[in-house]
């Protein structure tokens, strides 16, 4: 019998009740360095796949877009955490002369076996009074929390 790869999923925010079918589960709060290291095992390993709730690609979306696009940069300039935007971006290039581009949609994965997902969260800093409101917060690196769901067997 041979053993199912373990996949990480990344969800930035989302979890959604099809992410988990019928049975146990553990959900846990991850400590920085565990959170860091799960993931580049992940990425090393190719067996991670960023999700979203959000169609990131779509004109309608652009702010999910850029509240995506800044919570990569502060994992990444301030915790050492390197995803991206483009770890969300599926290409589908084979189909024809064009590539294609989609965002792989949280609702499609499941937490079951050695799939587990982690979903990142965050907290927002008032930067005080702006002409756009877009600019009046700012993702707080130290309130961004990293939540584990896995299957218990």
């Amino acid at each position: 019998m041979t053993s199912e790869a373990s996949h990480l999923f990344v969800s930035f925010w989302h979890v959604c009740l099809s992410n988990l079918p019928v049975g146990e589960f553990c959900h846990r709060l991850l400590h920085l360095e565990e959170a860091r290291t799960l993931i580049s095992e992940a990425q090393q390993q190719k067996q991670l796949l960023c999700v979203s709730n959000d169609d990131l690609l779509a004109p309608y979306h652009e702010r999910a877009l850029n509240k995506h696009r800044e919570l990569c940069e502060v994992l990444q300039s301030s915790l050492e955490i390197h995803i991206t935007l483009q770890d969300f971006v599926f290409n589908s290039a084979e189909a024809s002369d064009e590539p294609l581009y989609s965002i792989t949609p949280l609702q499609i994965v499941q937490v079951r076996n050695n799939h587990k997902l982690l979903v990142i969260t965050c907290s927002y800093e008032w930067l005080g009074v702006q002409e756009n409101i877009e600019t009046a917060f700012r993702v707080s690196p130290s309130l961004i929390e990293f939540h584990l769901f896995e299957q218990v067997r």
